[in-house]
C-alpha cells in the first residue's frame, strides 16, 4: 500500500518538546509515512520507558538513512529502557529494516528479571549501525540468549556494524546464530569494550 502522506526527511526531535514524544511514535510515523531523503531524529535528554519495532521503511536506501542519536551527544543522556520484556523480549526489534544507525544511546534492561534481550534482529535486516552506544544488560552470572544485547537468530541479516559500544553485563555482548541457508553476512565487531 502506498502512503498518501508526506514522507519524512531532514531532522527531528524525539522528547518532551520535540515533534515525537518518544521512539516508539517517531517509529510509527516512519513506518508509516516512509522517507524521501535522509532523517535524522535528535533525542532529548532523559529516560525512555518503552520498546518500539521497525520493519523495512518505505524509501530508506544507502542515500537516504535513518539516525537516532542523543542531541546532547552523550550517550547517558538517553535512556532507553523497558520492564515489561517478558511479553516481547526486546527494546528494539528489527524486523526487515534497513539503513538505520543507532548513535550515543544507552540501553538498559538490568532491572528485568528472567528477559532482558536489547537489540533483537530478524528477517532481511540489512545495514544497521550501533556506534558508540552502552548497553546495560542484566547482571549477575547471565548464561542464557535471553540476555543477549544485540542478537539475531538464524536470520539472513546483512552488512551489521557494531562499532565503539561498551557491553555491560549480559549474557552476550553480540549473540548471532545462522544455518546454511540463513546466515549472517558482512558482520563487523569493532573496538567494543
Amino acid at each position: 500500500f502506498a502512503s498518501t502522506l508526506t514522507p519524512l526527511a531532514g531532522a527531528y526531535v524525539i522528547g518532551p518538546t520535540g515533534n515525537y514524544s518518544g521512539f516508539d511514535t517517531a517509529a510509527t510515523d516512519l513506518m508509516l509515512r516512509g522517507v524521501s531523503a535522509p532523517v535524522t531524529f535528535e533525542v532529548q535528554s532523559g529516560t525512555y520507558k518503552e520498546k518500539f519495532e521497525l520493519q523495512q521503511i518505505p524509501g530508506t536506501n544507502s542515500k537516504d538513512t535513518i539516525l537516532f542519536v542523543s542531541q546532547s551527544g552523550i550517550a547517558s543522556d538517553v535512556i532507553l529502557t523497558d520492564s515489561s520484556l517478558s511479553t516481547s523480549n526486546y527494546l528494539v526489534y528489527l524486523q526487515g529494516a534497513k539503513y538505520i544507525t543507532f548513535k550515543k544511546i544507552t540501553f538498559d534492561t538490568d532491572h528485568n528479571g528472567s528477559y532482558s534481550q536489547q537489540i533483537y534482529l530478524t528477517s532481511t535486516s540489512k545495514r544497521i549501525n550501533f556506534i558508540n552506544n552502552v548497553f546495560n544488560g542484566k547482571g549477575g552470572n547471565q548464561t542464557s540468549s535471553y540476555h543477549g544485547l544485540i542478537s539475531s537468530y538464524n536470520s539472513p541479516i546483512d552488512s551489521v556494524l557494531i562499532k565503539g559500544n561498551v557491553f555491560n553485563n549480559g549474557s552476550y555482548g553480540v549473540y548471532f546464530t545462522g544455518t546454511n541457508s540463513l546466515d549472517a553476512k558482512h558482520i563487523r565487531v569493532l573496538n567494543n569494550t
